[in-house]
């Protein structure tokens, strides 16, 4: 049974993390500042899926990413970005 532990203001870790990573790349960061929170939650999490979705990473990382991955709270990401 997993627990989710409040990290630096954020839900947890992984969505602390992922938010971290988006808000650092400014390309992404201009592009989702204008959508609603509906479509910035769909897009990060398709953007995400994309960019972690490498067929060179071996099936181990993989599958430690996608555990991961599972955990982000996309929706509190979303709300985040377009209450800036």
């Amino acid at each position: 049974m997993t627990t989710e532990t409040p990290y630096n203001g954020w839900s947890n870790r992984e969505t602390w993390l992922v938010n971290l990573w988006l808000t650092n790349d400014e390309a992404t960061y201009n592009e989702v500042r204008g959508m609603s929170a509906d479509h910035i939650s769909d897009y990060v999490e398709l953007l995400i899926d994309d960019v972690c979705a490498n067929p060179t990473v071996p099936g181990f990382a993989n599958d430690l990413i996608g555990a991961a991955l599972i955990h982000v709270n996309w929706f509190e990401i979303a709300n985040s970005l377009s209450a800036e």
